[in-house]
């Protein structure tokens, strides 16, 4: 099979816009705005430790499966707009979801207070870094161009 790259801008289109928010992963996501601390994409969905009370505690960011979805998704879309014509409209829809769980992020994000063995949560206020919101909006861009792309598909049949 030969790749013809005019056939396939769109779709190399959609796997950068995909590639380029799931690399956003490592940009400022998630603002605590009670002490003004930043966290990148990773410390937000992998976990990372916010404070550390010594032999008392700690107070953690809990590693979350929707935030690393969140974030692989918008690759995994536009790697499935550039491989598949008749798959941009699964690529659209992955797109979609991508988009609303990076931005419901600061809502799932928990945060947990591990106090002399006791674990509760821990109350925390989130903002949405710059990194989030360009994650976001780079996801919105690839469901227009996943849908295009899917348009033209029924088009040209």
């Amino acid at each position: 099979m030969k790749f013809n790259v005019r056939k396939n801008v769109f779709g190399l289109v959609a796997l950068f816009l995909g590639v380029a928010a799931t690399l956003m992963l490592f940009l400022p996501a998630l603002i605590d705005i009670d002490s003004e601390a930043v966290y990148s994409g990773a410390q937000s969905v992998f976990g990372a430790q916010i404070y550390d009370l010594g032999p008392l505690g700690t107070v953690q960011i809990e590693p979350s499966f929707l935030g690393i979805a969140a974030f692989l998704l918008p690759a995994l879309a536009g790697l499935i707009a550039l491989l598949s014509k008749k798959g941009t409209i699964v690529s659209a829809a992955l797109f979609i979801g991508a988009t609303i769980l990076l931005f419901l992020l600061p809502t799932y994000t928990k945060t947990t207070l591990t106090l002399l063995g006791n674990t509760s949560v821990y109350e925390t206020t989130w903002a949405m870094g710059w990194g989030l919101i360009s994650a976001g909006v780079l996801s919105i861009l690839g469901v227009f161009v996943s849908l295009y792309v899917f348009m033209m598909s029924l088009r040209s049949e």
